[in-house]
């Protein structure tokens, strides 16, 4: 067989997604005519299905050096980059690629991807409704669209995104529902998203912390614990479910017991202001007040300053009214003095 057959070879079967097969035939025909750049661009795809990104790579490389000109030499390049997390490089192969075709919907993708992961979020959202524009039947394009929308704290337009690619055939589209309506504080409509989630990840910890946020914010503390119990039971390192469970066993007045969810927070994260200045109000509710004045004093300490109230409260109640009123003028002092510039 000469080179085109072997190619066509190789491409038959890397359609049908046998990947080995279809590499031994990119070989022989690379081997015929070392310079066919198509052969060397597929066999890059096939090697990268195989997870192996580094000799993808370079097959990319090669094709692109063989044949400049073929725009899919460089958006393979591109999506290969990427998976390796060299996301630069990434977004300057898909400019390569742009310069050939500015109307390539699948370079203007990569190349928003690329953004997106840089935390470019204005310039990805700029690359997604290019390639809706070109193309708005691509469900990962309007998903895409929405996570740059929520990163740049847009959330009434970032619904309007993933309801797209929901309606597209998109399953992810419905995490990123559940994140926009509670960016946009419509947690009755986060809910039943969160939900469905739940039901085909049921051990993902962060979940169940987000289903118990969109409990507590309706105003359902009780249902909230057994969220956060769960996100527990799967990350028993996760600050924020200790904290939260901590924060709806408060809202029950279940004060001792959310003490120790505090505790337990600040054992995990000691520099965490929030649980120090909670821990302060437990104590304080539990009529503590010598051991909860350390406790606000630290978070003050930390950048709540908020934890002032705290200490006057508790020293007020310990009949240190002086004191107290001491303590509230100095932090009063410090937060005008912050506020300079």
């Amino acid at each position: 067989m000469d080179a085109l057959e072997l190619f066509a070879k190789g491409h038959a079967e890397l359609v049908e997604k046998h990947y080995a097969q279809a590499i031994e035939f990119f070989d022989r025909a690379i081997e015929a005519e070392p310079r066919n750049a198509d052969a060397w661009s597929e066999k890059g795809i096939a090697l990268a299905m195989l997870g192996q990104n580094e000799k993808a790579l370079e097959c990319h490389e090669r094709a692109v050096e063989i044949a400049p000109q073929a725009m899919g030499g460089w958006v393979n390049k591109a999506n290969t980059l990427h998976r390796l997390d060299r996301n630069e490089e990434s977004a300057e192969a898909a400019n390569s690629a742009l310069v050939l075709n500015p109307r390539s919907a699948d370079a203007w993708y990569i190349r928003g991807r690329a953004m997106l992961e840089m935390k470019r979020y204005d310039e990805a959202l700029d690359c997604y409704e290019r390639v809706i524009r070109l193309d708005a039947t691509i469900k990962r394009a309007w998903f895409n669209k929405g996570l740059a929308l929520l990163r740049l704290k847009r959330p009434n337009e970032a619904i309007v995104a993933f309801e797209e690619a929901w309606r597209l055939g998109d399953t992810d589209a419905r995490n990123g529902l559940s994140e926009a309506f509670c960016a946009a504080g419509k947690f009755e409509q986060a809910l039943p998203h969160c939900e469905k989630i739940l039901e085909r990840e049921p051990g993902s910890g962060t979940l169940w912390l987000q289903k118990g946020r969109i409990l507590r914010e309706l105003k359902r503390p009780a249902e909230a614990i057994p969220c956060y119990e769960r996100s527990i039971d799967i990350e028993p390192k996760e600050k924020l479910a200790w904290y939260n469970k901590g924060v709806a066993l408060s809202d029950l007045k279940r004060h001792a017991e959310a003490l120790e969810c505090y505790e337990r927070t600040i054992a995990l994260d000691p520099s965490y202001a929030w649980a120090w200045n909670n821990k302060g109000a437990s104590l304080a509710s539990l009529g503590r007040f010598r051991k909860a004045v350390p406790c606000f004093e630290e978070a003050e300490r930390l950048g709540d300053y908020n934890a002032y109230k705290g200490v006057s409260y508790c020293r007020s109640k310990m009949g240190l009214l002086f004191l107290a009123a001491d303590w509230a003028s100095k932090l009063a002092a410090k937060l005008t003095g912050a506020k300079k510039p």
